[in-house]
Formats: C-alpha cells, structure tokens, sequence
C-alpha cells in the first residue's frame, strides 16, 4: 500500500509508475468586459485598455492561466467577475473611463490525455490507496517520462485526479499544455483594487457543473 521513494538509493529496488491525465487546452476565445458608473464602450483591441500605464489584459491572462491550471475544466465558457473595492481610473485607447467591475468572458476546448510515468523523491513515500506523494522535509518530488504532447485521449480522469482533499504531507499535481493566451508580464497590481473574496483562484462549484470535462463534486 505505500511504496518508498528515494531517488538514487540503491536499496530501493520498486519504481513507482503510474498513469498520469495531462490536459490539454485552447483558449478560443478571450474578451473584456468593462462596468462603471457610465457605460463603456470598448471597440479597441485587447492591448488598448489599461491601469497605471499597463494593459489589463496581461493581468487577466495571469489570472485566467491560473484558473484552468487549478480547476479541472476541459471545455466550456466560464466568467471571472471581479468587483472593485472602489472606482478606478483606466484607459480605453485613449479614453479616461471610471470602472467598478472587471470581467473576464472565457471559452476553453480541450480533452484529457493519459500516460504512463514514473515517480520519484529524494525522500518520501508514495500511498498507493489514496494516489498521493508524500515528501519528507527538504524533500524534492519529480516526475519522470512526462510527455506534454503526448498520451492516450480519454473522455474523462478518475476523480483521485480532479479532486483536492490533501492530507497533511501529501502533495498534489497536475499538468496542463495551454494554448491561446498572450503574454502575462508586464501586467498591473490590479488585486489591490479587487474585493479580496473575487481574487479566488477556484471556479464556483455551480459554475463548474454548467461546464463540460470537470468532477462533479470538485471544490
């Protein structure tokens, strides 16, 4: 039920190997939407709009990278909605504009792909009951045979993969090869101004059930 993990001992003679789900994603389409006190036409390109001399739309693509790396989702559109902690001055194009609230309207296609890989540790252990590493202190975990493009397509992952209930000392992990989103630096400190309860990096559950490739009891 557990198996000993440490890399370059010789006495330990079992390898861990494991199929591994990788997913694989698309972001098709990205936009912007903008509130305030008036009403705010865009009509630029994504680049144009800015805070503190810096476009939103690298902060937004940090954080949209963040989420689909930390939500199972596969395929589906979702929206980041970030409320204000006060009015903002930003730039469209070359329009001062007062904005109260930020949107981010996502749509993502994808599929999960498996591969066989193994796992090692300079020092820890691995349960194979619960599929989840633990490291000792200092420790470093490292994933070996790991092909982004590669693996077999399959419709969806176990829920061991999709879900997060870690227990102390146990490590979690997952990989994503991403497409379609631009550059995420420079990009201004706009979590200053957001309400912190919109800085969440998890999709609402009900917003997850309306997308299509997620764990239905995902947090």
């Amino acid at each position: 039920m557990m198996s000993v993990l440490k890399e370059g001992d010789e006495r330990v003679r079992f390898l861990v190997k494991e199929d591994q789900y990788i997913r694989r994603l698309t972001v098709e389409n990205l936009t912007i939407s903008l509130t305030g006190p008036e009403p705010i036409e865009l009509g630029v390109p994504f680049d144009s709009i800015s805070y503190q001399g810096l476009p939103i739309g690298n902060w937004i693509c940090h954080r949209v990278m963040a989420m689909l790396g930390m939500n199972p989702i596969v395929s589906g559109s979702f929206v980041d909605a970030c409320h204000l902690v006060r009015p903002v001055e930003m730039v469209v194009g070359e329009t001062p504009v007062e904005v109260t609230q930020i949107d981010a309207n996502v749509t993502v296609s994808g599929s999960w792909y498996v591969q066989p890989i193994e796992l090692d540790a300079t020092t820890g252990a691995y349960d194979w009951l619960r599929r989840r590493v633990r490291v000792g202190p200092s420790g470093q975990f490292h994933l070996k045979g790991v092909d982004l493009t590669g693996g077999k397509a399959v419709e969806q992952a176990p829920d061991w993969v999709t879900t997060h209930d870690l227990r102390p000392g146990e490590v979690a992990f997952g990989l994503l090869h991403l497409e379609g989103l631009g550059p995420v630096d420079p990009r201004p400190d706009l979590d200053e101004v957001v309400r912190p309860e919109d800085l969440s990096l998890r999709v609402p559950k009900e917003m997850l059930d309306q997308l299509d490739g997620v764990a239905r009891d995902a947090e």
